[in-house]
């Protein structure tokens, strides 16, 4: 829908956490629903914020001409793929009936200090792959009022089923990464670099034995690089983190997917997936390790059901022989542990360990 005088409100109360949340689009009729950003069913905006920011702000800065709106915008790898791009196909099949895009960009760590340096991937997929002209993005941090803006709701949501319309449309840019002869068809993107960022523990110990797959960093390699590997595989082992959102990019791949969550959350995954792949299985037989000392839930490391992944390796990939011991995998688990206390330079602190234990006993009914 084009809305007049559209009053548009950034994230830019730096200070408040609440009012980071009072972003969006505002007219004379009240709030533009249109412009509202959903996680699953529900907004993450406080609407009742938005509608009493917008009546107190009297300084708008005026801009004219006929706008796109393109919402939200994270630049976290995770959410840039999965919440900031998903309103623009108006704007992409016509860019020439819009001035511009404006993007409503999030205060990442507090700040827009990251608007001077963008990440790679973001510069990337904006410009090259989807073919936008990047001097045409207002990136907004103040209140303005836009004389016409185009506002279209999102085709993707985090947490949500995506249409098959759209993932359709998106399949149009990702075909021309298609490679018949691509020589990696079974891939692991690892998080190997991340051991302290909430990576299962002992995981590596798994994919040794695993035949035939090459085990990735996807942060050493290139996004295009990236999108080809998914593009082209057979099968794609991801650890849980934001490798798997690439999905939400492609639209569709004809590879299986093994997705080994975080969480004991696998039909959250399942939800969003299952239609982006020929075949989505996750993995969430897990338990955390609930050490405060290790930082917040998001980062606390934690192990796996090693007997049921056992059966899961083997049920899910052809022509592999799986047999893991949970001796061993107790043994690599625990040398992983250890590292993340050096990293976090906590020494000798027996809590650490004995929740780590506890974790392990839980997920394996076992304690060597």
């Amino acid at each position: 829908m084009q809305v007049a005088e559209a009053k548009v409100l950034p994230q830019n109360n730096l200070t408040n956490p609440k009012n980071i949340k009072s972003f969006g689009v505002v007219n004379l009729d009240g709030l533009v629903n249109e412009s509202l950003h959903f996680r699953g069913e529900k907004p993450i905006q406080d609407i009742e914020s938005i509608l009493k920011l917008a009546d107190s702000i009297h300084d708008y800065s005026k801009i004219l001409g006929n706008w796109y709106y393109g919402g939200f915008f994270h630049p976290h790898f995770g959410h840039f793929f999965s919440e900031s791009i998903h309103r623009l196909r108006n704007y992409l099949e016509n860019p020439e009936n819009y001035d511009g895009i404006v993007f409503i960009p999030f205060p990442f760590k507090g700040s827009f200090e990251w608007l001077k340096n963008k990440p790679q991937y973001i510069e990337f997929i904006l410009g090259s792959y989807l073919q936008i002209n990047l001097e045409k993005i207002k990136w907004l941090t103040e209140p303005s009022i836009f004389s016409n803006l185009n506002i279209f709701e999102q085709e993707s949501r985090l947490g949500s089923k995506t249409g098959d319309n759209y993932l359709n449309y998106l399949c149009g840019f990702s075909k021309a990464y298609k490679e018949p002869e691509a020589e990696q068809k079974n891939v692991i993107l690892s998080r190997q670099n991340y051991l302290s960022m909430g990576r299962h523990l002992g995981i590596d110990y798994a994919f040794s034995k695993l035949d035939g797959f090459v085990t990735i960093n996807p942060e050493e390699i290139s996004i295009e690089e990236q999108i080809k590997l998914i593009v082209n595989a057979d099968t794609i082992i991801i650890e849980g983190g934001s490798a798997v959102h690439l999905l939400d990019l492609i639209g569709y791949t004809e590879a299986r997917v093994l997705f080994i969550s975080r969480g004991a959350n696998g039909n959250y995954w399942k939800n969003m997936y299952s239609n982006k792949c020929s075949d989505f299985r996750c993995f969430d037989k897990i338990a955390r390790v609930e050490s405060q000392l290790l930082g917040k839930p998001a980062v606390l490391p934690s192990v796996l059901s090693i007997k049921f992944f056992e059966d899961y390796l083997n049920l899910n990939l052809n022509n592999q022989s799986i047999e893991l011991d949970v001796d061993e995998y107790y043994s690599l688990s625990i040398l992983d542990i250890e590292k993340i206390m050096k990293m976090k330079h906590i020494n000798d602190d027996l809590s650490v360990l004995s929740d780590f234990e506890k974790a392990f006993k839980f997920a394996n009914h076992y304690l060597p």
